[in-house]
């Protein structure tokens, strides 16, 4: 027993975490948010009868990353026992030699800005394989094939700018809530984040590659596809073909061209190929294609539309090398096989997450870590109309003791200059129809004492509270630790969304950030972090040495992360 912890020591710490996620359960109540206020309820605790529910909900949220893991590695499974593949990896292998350090960071270079930019982190993961096997036959280390591969992946959740699945949730449940596209806002911070990342990554990756290399002692990746050399000469301009086009589909499927850079070209074939009609009405292309046909970079391209991808150019390349329906399917079982302990891993990590799923506790520890100030307030009612309204709720019921309108065309006081909700100028709040010093004296009585609360649709409660006291320290905490046992950044936007919205209005653009960039940061450390762990056991990296690696890293990127923090607050 002591051997076999000692031997898998990521399933110890996983262990160790989902026991005390459900001791949590039992600790701490639950809650919910009411606008910015917390509503705290019982304690709702995991027991025996509820593991059937929590293996369900598991499933239910992991079976698109598990089935698309599973086609991957029935994909590479097939493709490493044909000699075509084989012999594109030994000959890349033996044309980069002696440039090793210059493919590696490339390599990197690409995964990361892929990552930062496709609409799923585990798109990535396609390429993978293919650059082990490279690295592999290079007789790099295993470190090396870890940080180059999943842990540039990982780099580019941080530098997240247009793409992710965090970016895009996180986006969507703040702007629905508030009305403003966080996606564009602050994305030049986003891009010195991912520019910094990149540099002092591959700073550390360089470092690392030049001991290595003099060195006789290193442990050298064992490729969980093995790959064998072939002599003589084999036909490979087909297997190119094919792995281009599953290169192609991966880079064009994941990018949303559409939405992010405003490229309509791919939008518009996919309808004029379905569309496209042989004889009277027939569209042939579309009864091909299935009713599941998505768009290159549409929000309908998902694991699963690159499932079908991998499956049909892993039958079309079992058709071409004239493998025998046995061999065929023992290739498949034995890609699988190799790729379950990463799935398994998965699994536990979905487990956790699942715990804090059924019992939302994280309500509770973000409410106190990140708290919203309940003192007086001034509320701005905008509902659209171009009228903009002064609420001024002396006591603190959440609803508007008075509510100060403009009707005439000529605005003169409470006036919304330019169109986008908020009224810029003119703070008329005893109503008399003219901004005077008792106007001013109002203003002054809020400042630094209150909050100020955005009503957007106009029911008299705030939607937006401008908080006065906000703290970076504590949102940063707050992101961290939901981090850590939310492994999917979508579920934390849509617990917290209206929370945030209705608590810190005028520090939302500087909370996507840190809810964003934080999440993408504590992936590289948590063991809960799926790609982390995925790469951890796919390339055989004790959990221990991956932190002694990255450890100078991650102390530069935090520092990094604050300044930008810091430079948003007071800006």
């Amino acid at each position: 027993m002591k051997k076999f912890w000692e031997k898998h020591s990521l399933g110890k710490i996983l262990s160790i975490l989902l026991v005390l996620a459900l001791i949590l359960s039992w600790v701490i109540p639950v809650g919910s948010f009411n606008g910015s206020e917390f509503v705290s309820q019982d304690i709702l605790r995991i027991g025996i009868a509820d593991v059937g529910n929590m293996l369900y909900y598991v499933i239910a949220m992991a079976i698109d990353k598990i089935l698309f893991l599973l086609s991957l590695g029935a994909f590479y499974g097939l493709l490493t026992k044909i000699p075509a593949y084989q012999k594109i990896v030994t000959t890349i292998s033996k044309k980069l030699k002696g440039k090793e350090i210059l493919f590696t960071v490339l390599i990197s270079l690409f995964l990361t800005v892929f990552t930062s930019i496709s609409s799923s982190v585990y798109a990535s993961l396609i390429f993978v394989p293919f650059i082990i096997n490279i690295l592999s036959s290079m007789k790099l280390d295993k470190l090396t094939a870890l940080v180059s591969t999943f842990g540039s992946i990982l780099i580019g959740m941080i530098g997240a700018t247009v793409g992710t699945e965090g970016l895009y949730w996180l986006n969507y449940y703040l702007s629905s809530n508030a009305a403003v596209d966080f996606m564009k806002d602050g994305i030049i911070y986003r891009i010195i984040i991912l520019v910094v990342g990149i540099v002092l990554f591959n700073f550390f990756t360089i470092t690392h590659m030049k001991k290595t290399l003099k060195s006789k002692n290193n442990e050298v990746i064992e490729d969980v596809y093995e790959v064998s050399e072939v002599k003589g000469k084999v036909r490979t301009w087909p297997m190119i073909i094919i792995l281009s086009i599953v290169a192609l589909f991966t880079i064009l499927g994941f990018i949303r061209w559409n939405e992010s850079f405003g490229i309509e070209i791919f939008d518009k074939f996919h309808t004029w190929l379905t569309e496209l009609t042989i004889g009277k009405d027939a569209t042939i292309f579309s009864y091909i294609l299935g009713s599941s046909a998505a768009a290159l970079g549409s929000t309908d391209f998902s694991l699963f539309t690159m499932i079908s991808v991998l499956l049909f150019f892993g039958l079309i390349i079992a058709i071409m090398s004239r493998f025998d329906f046995g061999k065929i399917i023992s290739s498949i079982i034995e890609g699988i096989k190799r790729i379950s302990k990463p799935i398994l891993v998965l699994s536990v990590a979905y487990t956790i997450f699942t715990v804090f799923y059924l019992s939302p506790m994280m309500n509770t520890i973000v409410s106190n870590l990140m708290p919203v100030d309940g003192k007086p307030n001034v509320n701005i009612d905008y509902n659209g109309s171009g009228i903009a309204y002064f609420n001024i709720d002396t006591n603190e019921d959440g609803k508007a003791d008075k509510n100060l309108v403009n009707t005439g065309n000529n605005c003169k006081v409470n006036c919304d200059t330019n169109n986008d909700g908020y009224p810029d100028k003119n703070l008329d709040f005893d109503g008399n129809g003219k901004v005077d010093e008792n106007d001013e004296n109002v203003m002054d009585s809020f400042t630094g004492e209150s909050t100020t609360n955005l009503d957007v649709d106009g029911d008299g409660i705030p939607d937006i509270n401008i908080d006065t006291d906000f703290s970076i320290a504590g949102a940063v905490l707050a992101s961290f630790v939901s981090s850590v046992f939310h492994l999917d950044l979508n579920y934390t936007a849509y617990s917290l969304a209206s929370y945030m919205v209705t608590g810190f209005g005028t520090n939302l653009s500087l909370l996507f950030i840190i809810f964003l960039t934080m999440y993408g940061f504590t992936q590289i450390i948590v063991p809960t972090s799926a790609i982390l762990i995925i790469g951890l056991t796919y390339t055989n990296v004790e959990y221990k040495n991956w932190i002694k690696y990255i450890w100078k890293f991650l102390i530069g990127m935090l520092v990094c992360l604050l300044a930008v923090y810091l430079l948003l607050f007071y800006l």
